[in-house]
């Protein structure tokens, strides 16, 4: 570990970042997709195709008459796919009947891309990446005092402290903000959401019987993921998407939990991560989904994605640009994608992630205003850094799976959580630490022994161990020893 580089501080909408990762192949470089069933479904590709996949089979090749395809998205006006190899890509053109089709055949991935790029109505051939599961009054919920992203209370704000205090300037905003028009409408395209979650349960977006039946779905939004019902998002399996909905809106003022940044806005939960991931077929299955809701007038205003592909080899995700700017340019909605949890310069993949005029890439930062540790970073590729270490919001209470079996853990949770729901809480949280903390050189000699302390304002305990850094120097490399003392 090294001490880190402070990161200028912006406020934004959306301040999370959780596992994404890089990721579009060179068209000439086959062998940069990855590795087969590693980081892309085996003979499957994504398509960008003038006329859809009928189009296809206009093709010499004989493969294509056993092609399976699946229409994902029309992109209606069409905007120009994002370029590979362009950094600064921010534009877009428009053209017209171009739509996003899964094919699958019984070649491997790399034969079915060469033979349909032959095909002169294919504009582009990718894999199917896998992604992992990035004026009001202030609120008076009880876990807002420890929400440090909207108002810091380390060091009580002394702008001369050596570990300065950093947040999104919430409070400035939300005085300042003036709500006109209709209700605003997020959609947290992830694991889905916990719709009945106390904490957010009423700022959940609903789509009525007509609505549902022009644009699929159920009433809460859409399951993307194969083999599971559609009209249910529910979030089953890591709570990570239910983490992220609180972070943008949970409810306010309801003696419960935390507050959201927006205290107006609607979740439209759209699920496409499982237990295992997904892939970036199901994502756009639900960016469609955004689509169709978008035209039937709901006010989508944007998508928060806090996913990505789990390597980073030079490839990018030219298809997530494309429908992140086709629903940018006819819908408004902008798409705020997670820099990145891989601790990488995302220069170095050229044109970034997601490329897009409609897309923020967001990286990771932690309270004092230093980048997080595994936080991707870039001057052309990353937009900006918001609050991403620590965060305390909603998991899910879904009991399938035991609580510290949650993506999101319990000890981040102490105030929403009942003491024998959360290990940590009840074992290591109470007056007496039971935890041994020790900080160590680069030749493992104990520079300092942690005691237990009340903690400074801002955390989410009011008492626990803290260790200074003081005595590392910048670039020095050093360790943190913790032992877990259990009393029986």
């Amino acid at each position: 570990m090294k001490k880190r580089i402070l990161s200028i501080m912006l406020s934004l909408l959306l301040v999370f970042s959780i596992v994404p990762a890089g990721v579009l192949a060179q068209e000439d470089s086959p062998a940069d997709y990855g590795t087969p069933g590693v980081d892309y479904a085996e003979g499957e590709a994504i398509v960008y195709v003038d006329g859809g996949a009928a189009a296809l089979n206009n093709t010499k090749s004989r493969s294509a008459s056993a092609y399976e395809t699946e229409e994902l998205m029309t992109v209606e006006t069409a905007a120009k796919p994002a370029a590979e190899n362009s950094p600064m890509l921010r534009s877009a053109a428009s053209q017209t009947g171009k739509s996003l089709v899964l094919v699958k055949s019984g070649q491997d991935t790399e034969s079915l891309i060469s033979d349909l790029q032959n095909n002169p109505n294919v504009e582009f051939a990718e894999p199917n990446y896998y992604v992992e599961a990035y004026g009001v009054n202030e609120p008076t919920d009880p876990g807002y005092k420890d929400q440090w992203a909207l108002k810091n209370q380390l060091n009580n704000n002394d702008e001369q402290a050596s570990n300065p205090a950093v947040d999104i300037n919430a409070v400035k905003a939300w005085e300042s903000t003036v709500t006109t028009g209709g209700t605003p409408v997020v959609a947290v395209l992830d694991s889905g959401v916990d719709y009945n979650h106390p904490d957010l349960e009423n700022i959940m977006w609903t789509a009525d019987a007509a609505l549902q039946a022009k644009i699929g779905g159920g009433t809460y939004g859409y399951n993307a993921i194969p083999n599971e019902d559609p009209r249910d998002p529910m979030d089953t399996d890591i709570g990570h998407g239910t983490h992220c909905a609180g972070i943008i809106a949970a409810q306010w003022d309801n003696d419960k939990g935390v507050a959201g940044v927006s205290p107006n806005a609607q979740i439209m939960a759209v699920r496409f991560l499982g237990q295992s991931g997904g892939d970036t077929a199901s994502a756009i299955r639900g960016y469609a989904y955004i689509q169709a809701a978008a035209k039937a007038g709901v006010n989508v205003v944007a998508v928060n994605n806090s996913w990505g592909p789990s390597a980073v080899e030079g490839r990018q995700l030219r298809s997530v640009s494309t429908v992140a700017t086709a629903i940018g340019k006819d819908y408004g909605v902008v798409s705020c994608f997670a820099a990145g949890n891989s601790n990488t310069n995302n220069d170095l993949n050229s044109g970034g992630i997601v490329n897009s005029p409609y897309v923020v890439n967001v990286g990771a930062m932690d309270s004092e205003g230093y980048r997080s540790f595994f936080s991707c970073y870039g001057k052309e590729t990353v937009d900006v850094f918001a609050p991403g270490s620590q965060i305390l919001s909603t998991t899910s209470t879904d009991k399938k799976l035991a609580m510290n079996e949650h993506e999101m853990p319990t000890q981040y949770l102490p105030q929403i959580q009942e003491d024998k729901d959360s290990y940590f809480y009840e074992d290591f949280e109470k007056t007496t630490s039971k935890v041994d903390l020790r900080l160590l050189d680069a030749d493992g000699k104990v520079v300092e022994t942690a005691k237990s302390s009340a903690l400074s304002p801002g955390y989410a305990s009011s008492n626990g161990l803290q260790i200074s850094l003081d005595s590392i120097k910048n670039g020095d490399a050093f360790a943190i020893e913790m032992v877990f003392n259990e009393m029986i």
